[in-house]
């Protein structure tokens, strides 16, 4: 979802143009890293920024902001109450349920953010998929519930969250 994203800001789509998923056939974290995001088992969403008072270092800031915003909405929807590990894991019970991964655009001109993609994926359903390796130390966020979620639920209360955070801070 963030390459997507970021072809559509190098198209010079605006500010807030949001990619959803249903899987990711090449879902990766910091450093390279794997995401294991297969079919119908999770959340994952791309954010597109375009930060006018950003500068490159102040990324992190929105990757703890998508935390945070993350933390508030899986607790408004499940009643549930993660953790983060710093600065880009959401953790349930010990156990990691999401990644966020952060890419930005610098500007070479003004030496500011030119935009940035804000991933995130989220463990929301479908153990059973999962490499044995992972599967015993990933959350599922329906299996911690045992509720039926809604994922549309669920991202709409992220994206709720994350704009009321990223826009405090830009002001």
């Amino acid at each position: 979802t963030n390459a997507l994203v970021r072809e559509k800001a190098n198209q010079g789509c605006p500010e807030g143009c949001v990619i959803v998923a249903c899987e990711q056939t090449a879902g990766r974290g910091r450093y390279g890293r794997q995401f294991f995001s297969p079919v119908d088992s999770g959340v994952y969403l791309s954010l597109l920024l375009r930060p006018t008072a950003y500068s490159p270092q102040q990324a992190t800031c929105l990757t703890a902001a998508a935390a945070a915003a993350m933390c508030q909405a899986i607790e408004a929807v499940t009643g549930q109450q993660p953790g983060i590990k710093w600065v880009n894991d959401i953790l349930l019970h010990g156990r990691k349920l999401s990644g966020i991964l952060t890419e930005a655009s610098m500007d070479g001109e003004s030496g500011g953010l030119e935009f940035a993609a804000v991933g995130i994926g989220i463990n929301f359903r479908g153990r059973d998929q999962f490499p044995t390796e992972i599967a015993s130390t990933a959350a599922v966020l329906e299996e911690v519930t045992n509720l039926p979620l809604s994922r549309s639920k669920l991202c709409g209360a992220i994206l709720d969250e994350f704009w009321d955070r990223y826009h405090a801070f830009s002001a």
